[in-house]
């Protein structure tokens, strides 16, 4: 369940997993004519901080836990707990 806590960098969790909001541009602009360029848009994206014990489990084990943020958001991003290293070919 999320905590009830308001604003773009306040600490919230969902289902044991730490996250917060970030601003980001849509990106949309490419034109180099600024009058023609469509405006960009901040966009707040979730921010899962994962933690070692996350990392031993299926990572779509991790999605399933942050899944309801991920449906209001439509994005999110997963940052690894530090030392995390992905799986070589070999381990899996």
């Amino acid at each position: 369940s999320s905590s009830e806590e308001e604003g773009e960098g306040a600490w919230r969790s969902v289902n044991g997993v730490r996250y917060r909001l970030e601003m980001t541009t849509d990106g949309a602009s490419t034109s180099d004519d600024e009058a023609s360029a469509p405006a960009q848009q901040h966009l707040p994206v979730p921010v899962f901080y994962a933690e070692e014990k996350d990392t031993r489990e299926p990572f779509e084990a991790f999605v399933v836990k942050v899944e309801p943020v991920l449906e209001e958001y439509g994005i999110g991003k997963v940052v690894p707990p530090p030392g995390w290293a992905p799986m070589t070919a070999a381990a899996k």
